[in-house]
């Protein structure tokens, strides 16, 4: 006890404050349990002060929760591929990780039991950062491992957040998996692994564990030729809970001759026993993927467990009895293919007649991934069942080719998906209606547009000769057992247009696949060149894609700030397609258009965002209510006045040699490179800012331990405004704000060395806090610099770069203008001229609004004619 609580005295987790008459205090204890190794012995004993965070009330002293935990899928993919690539794992554990996180909310919690401070008995801990128990203390821990991690170099994934990679180049990659406080480590080489467990160690206190060998309650063996995944000891403790140690193993895990219903037999007599074991046996499946089907069943049947269902549960723990040493084998593996197999149940379900679907996923010779599930509807044929089985399988091996493509692991080949159903077969190849289909959702028909970007790969393949003559004779022979292995013909329509794009009829990729196996074929699909430059016909003008592109163009904006410089300079590649089918409803339309506009990946936040303001429109809302709705609700900011809107005229594509007025000023980072493959302008967009930042001398040489280079400004005379002393100031006597357009040239210094000079140049004064809120990528804020002081008390600050001496006027947008007429006093601009030999000068206007007002500032503020007919001085 005393340990722990040295340790939060030590972390400044609490201050003791007079006890509050308007706020909730919450309760604390002491919890004491055993720490055991992989092999069930006493490790050490723990204590651990915990707050009762079931007294806290939503919206008072917690707020948002949920925080995200590694998937098992990904640990598996993950570890398959460092084993293949012979990379050393190391596991971490972060010693008391929940009390690293900071706290939004105000939270007042008693003193804790025993710890009474004698000189203030009465006082109570105001919270500064959080405790187990809190509600919102796993999601302080992430927030606070994310924003630390992704600043040294690190990103999210976007499939698992809880997975993060650093990338530098093909010989620096590392993969972090994070569950809670367990962290799985592995990285291409040793020096990569000890700089970043050592980074990692400066910022938190944690154990470096080794080799992994035991990570949540699974051990980890390592082998000559891979590694063995077991919960042997787990599986045990599972046995004697149930009271089975001595029981007889039996063969299988389920009787197959009998179906499970829900209204069989009498009330199981110990209901909270029967979730327990249904719990811990779900949790065993991690390594055990022979329990998938059998857990299923019993979990089926949680809120009210009969007797037929615990012998079902009996069963199963005798063949667990039996086969307690089994687990999971990963192995290097010669080749990343994905290959699925998928099944169903049809009707299995004695009481609904609903189907189980399952299917199981392997990357090259490892399993990653499998799932048993009942179906959410009733299926009126075997075929559908089986259909419905293949979507999952299907929805399973897209997200791990996304989750790969992350990890820098893209997959050459297309993901095979096995079926026993010829039918299910033909419907996940062609459009077929009829009375027995017609009614299957059109979610599920999706797996026909993934075997449909097999085919232009296909395509890709034939033009470039990566096709081998064996592949070829392979998809011929498909095409010839068309009853059993049925591909996409000219007749299944499967390149229509949706009518809300127009019909652009064009001879693509498709074609040429086609007519290389000997069908001739048609293919109208809407390309890049249909959106760059407009086509003839005019129903594109106002189809549904056009209507929505101003707004996709203010998220691309506001959430890829990259890809939205990329766009602006050098428009879209015309070689690609962007896809729907004639049955595509508004919703699928924009998450193709995501994945046209985000350069390969679709975002689903994008479509729904579309999709909304789509419906908001059809429902008859005005301009204003979708324009309240955007900027409130979804916190999408409207674009700079100087930015055009998007439409077919002014997206066209422009040469990387040409300077136009829109390119000039524009830092040379937004250039292109002349690389068209996908995987180069990912690399490219993804890499941007490091590559700038290194430039100027804002990141080390190797992205990974932060700012601070040979060429950044180290020396600053600090020159401080007179305006608060006599009134008068250096700049010239104007009595009110002129209205300026774009210099896009200006706009450019004002970037991140200006910035930077202000983060360093306040964090080195004596202040709180300090936060360069554009440090990892911009936010688009009006304000660059948040400082704090010691009676948290914030100030926003905007910085101004210039090169010029005598310039004595700033531009800013309506909305910095409008933000410094809110913050008053807690707003400042702060000008800095780079004066060369490394030396630059500071200088500080605090409430520029009212020194606008009072004439002793001139600003330039950036507006539309719409905005200076509404704009009125405060």
């Amino acid at each position: 006890m005393q340990t722990e609580y040295s340790a939060l005295q030590d972390n400044e987790t609490w201050e003791l404050v007079p006890r509050p008459h308007d706020h909730p205090v919450i309760r604390c204890m002491w919890l004491f349990r055993h720490k055991f190794k992989s092999d069930g012995t006493l490790e050490r004993y723990k204590a651990r002060l915990v707050v009762n965070g079931n007294s806290q009330t939503v919206g008072v002293d917690c707020d948002e929760t949920f925080s995200p935990v590694v998937k098992p899928a990904t640990i598996r993919t993950v570890l398959s591929l460092a084993v293949s690539r012979a990379w050393s794992i190391h596991q971490l554990d972060v010693k008391n990780a929940f009390l690293h996180g900071e706290l939004n909310e105000t939270v007042f919690m008693h003193q804790p039991p025993g710890f009474y401070d004698k000189r203030f008995p009465d006082h109570v801990c105001r919270l500064k950062k959080s405790l187990y128990g809190l509600k919102q203390a796993p999601r302080a821990w992430y927030t606070r491992f994310e924003n630390f991690i992704t600043s040294k170099g690190f990103r999210s994934s976007t499939c698992d957040q809880s997975l993060f990679v650093y990338h530098q180049d093909a010989s620096n990659i590392a993969y972090l998996l994070l569950y809670v406080d367990d962290i799985v480590l592995t990285a291409s080489n040793d020096r990569l692994l000890n700089d970043i467990i050592g980074t990692l160690s400066r910022e938190f206190a944690m154990t470096d564990l080794g080799r992994l060998h035991h990570f949540l309650g699974i051990k980890v063996t390592q082998q000559k030729h891979g590694i063995f995944l077991s919960q042997a000891q787990y599986a045990k403790d599972i046995i004697a809970r149930a009271s089975m140690s001595s029981c007889k193993p039996c063969a299988t895990p389920v009787d197959l001759s009998s179906k499970l219903s829900a209204n069989d037999g009498p009330l199981f007599s110990d209901p909270t026993l029967y979730r327990s074991l249904a719990g811990a046996l779900q949790y065993l499946t991690f390594t055990r993927p022979d329990l998938s089907y059998a857990v299923q069943q019993v979990c089926l049947f949680m809120h009210e467990p009969r007797e037929p269902h615990f012998a079902f549960m009996k069963r199963m723990i005798r063949y667990l009895q039996g086969t307690i040493d089994y687990g999971l084998r990963i192995v290097k593996s010669g080749s990343h293919n994905l290959v699925a197999y998928s099944d169903a149940d049809w009707g299995g379900c004695p009481d609904s007649r609903r189907s189980t679907s399952g299917y199981c996923v392997f990357l090259g010779d490892n399993l990653i991934s499998w799932s048993a599930k009942r179906q959410p509807t009733v299926s009126r044929s075997s075929a559908e069942a089986e259909y419905r089985g293949v979507a999952n399988a299907v929805a399973e091996t897209s997200w791990i080719r996304n989750l790969l493509l992350e990890l820098h692991t893209p997959l050459q080949r297309a993901s095979v998906v096995f079926c026993d159903n010829v039918s299910a077969v033909y419907l996940s190849n062609n459009p077929v209606q009829h009375q027995r289909t017609k009614h299957i959702e059109i979610d599920i028909h999706f797996v026909r547009e993934k075997v449909f970007d097999i085919f232009l790969k296909w395509s890709d393949g034939l033009k470039s000769g990566a096709l081998s003559f064996e592949d070829l004779e392979l998809l011929k022979r498909n095409l010839e057992e068309k009853k059993t292995k049925v591909l996409p013909t000219a007749q299944d329509k499967w390149v229509s247009l949706h009518s809300s794009f127009g019909l652009v009829m064009l001879e693509v990729k498709i074609s040429f696949l086609m007519t290389n196996l000997g069908i001739p074929a048609l293919s109208e699909v809407v390309t890049r060149e249909a959106i760059c430059n407009k086509p003839v016909d005019n129903s594109y003008e106002t189809s549904l894609v056009s209507w929505v592109l101003p707004y996709a163009q203010r998220y691309i904006s506001n959430s890829y700030r990259e890809r939205y410089l990329q766009l602006k300079l050098a428009g879209f590649e015309k070689d690609e397609i962007l896809f729907v089918t004639r049955n595509s409803d508004s919703h699928s339309i924009f998450m193709e258009l995501s994945r046209f506009l985000v350069n390969g990946d679709p975002d689903l936040h994008l479509a729904n965002f579309l999709h909304m303001i789509t419906c908001m429109n059809e429902s008859g809302s005005t301009e204003k209510q979708i324009e309240s709705f955007i900027l409130n609700s979804q916190k999408v900011p409207k674009l700079s006045d100087e930015e055009p809107v998007w439409s077919i005229q002014s997206m066209g594509v422009m040469p990387l040699n040409t300077v136009t007025s829109a390119t000039k000023g524009v830092p040379k980072r937004s250039v292109r490179p002349s690389s068209s493959s996908q995987s180069n302008r990912r690399s490219w967009w993804n890499n941007t800012v490091n590559s700038v930042d290194a430039e100027h001398g804002l990141v080390d040489q190797d992205g990974f331990l932060g700012h601070g280079g040979t060429n950044a400004v180290d020396t600053i005379i600090v020159e401080h405004d007179l305006v608060d002393q006599d009134g008068s100031s250096g700049f010239s006597q104007k009595d009110q704000l002129s209205h300026g357009s774009v210099n896009v040239k200006h706009a450019s210094l004002t970037g991140r060395r200006g910035e930077e000079l202000a983060f360093n140049y306040y964090k080195n004064m004596d202040i709180k806090a300090v936060k360069w809120v554009n440090e990892c990528s911009e936010t688009g804020l009006p304000y660059d610099i948040e400082v704090c002081d010691d009676e948290n008390r914030k100030e926003y600050i905007e910085v101004k770069t210039t090169d010029s001496k005598t310039k004595d006027w700033f531009e800013i947008s309506v909305r910095e203008w409008q933000f410094a007429v809110k913050k008053g006093d807690s707003f400042s601009i702060a000008r800095f001229v780079l004066l060369g030999d490394k030396r630059a000068r500071v200088t500080v206007f605090k409430n520029p609004a009212r020194l606008c007002q009072l004439g002793q500032l001139k600003l330039a503020v950036l507006m539309s004619e719409k905005q200076k007919d509404e704009f009125v001085l405060c």
